[in-house]
């Protein structure tokens, strides 16, 4: 009885020595990457939780794994400038699971218009989370500027003046349709407060004035890697 208790003893002593020399190798031979560049964005604001909103790693190296596919990116933004159809365009691909990642330009800046449309929904549903009613809450649109009017492609469908419509009725045209009269009376029922901790809670510095903002292809993938 004693040996079989010693044996069970050793047993377990060797499964816990070989876990030890198993995470050393992968550390020291697979993770050489990832040890020393992870880098968590917390959502913070509160005494006694830290919520991770997302988790970063190695974001100064690209994967080999990727390097057809960059080298498609690359081909394609070549034609496309040499056509005279872009004057410039960047890529930017990462692997949600793995965090792996591959970009051609990524961090060159452009104006993210209509992609600010997705940050105020984000922002309404956060609302949503403390305040379901609020996507029930009514507003009429009364304006008199057509927000659309200078846009080169028109939304397929839009809100119409003297109409009620829903907080929810709102973030669907926004979205679906990318309608920018919806996205207007959004942000002048939000307090510019909650819009801006959005962005200060991902990690994305703005400054007050949004619309001024450029944005590279990097730094915006936080909102849908949040999202």
């Amino acid at each position: 009885m004693q040996k079989t208790k010693i044996k069970k003893i050793l047993f377990a002593i060797v499964l816990v020595c070989l876990g030890l020399v198993a995470g050393i190798f992968l550390q020291k031979y697979y993770l050489p990457h990832t040890a020393s560049s992870v880098v968590a964005v917390r959502e913070g604001g509160y005494n006694f939780i830290n919520p991770l909103l997302s988790c970063n790693i190695s974001e100064d190296k690209q994967f080999s794994q990727y390097k057809p596919i960059e080298d498609k990116f690359k081909s394609y933004i070549s034609q496309n400038i040499k056509n005279g159809n872009a004057q410039n365009i960047s890529v930017y691909f990462r692997g949600l699971n793995s965090g792996h990642w591959s970009g051609v330009g990524e961090n060159d800046t452009y104006s993210p218009a209509s992609l600010l449309k997705v940050p105020l929904m984000i922002a309404y549903l956060r609302e949503a989370d403390n305040d379901p009613t609020i996507l029930k809450k009514e507003i009429v649109y009364n304006q008199t500027v057509d927000q659309n009017s200078v846009e080169y492609f028109k939304p397929q469908k839009s809100i119409v003046p003297g109409q009620t419509y829903t907080v929810d009725e709102l973030i669907h045209y926004m979205i679906l349709y990318s309608d920018n009269n919806a996205a207007d009376l959004l942000q002048k029922n939000l307090d510019a407060d909650d819009l801006l901790e959005v962005y200060s809670d991902i990690g994305i510095p703005v400054s007050s004035s949004l619309a001024d903002e450029n944005m590279s292809p990097k730094i915006y993938s936080y909102v849908f890697r949040i999202l």
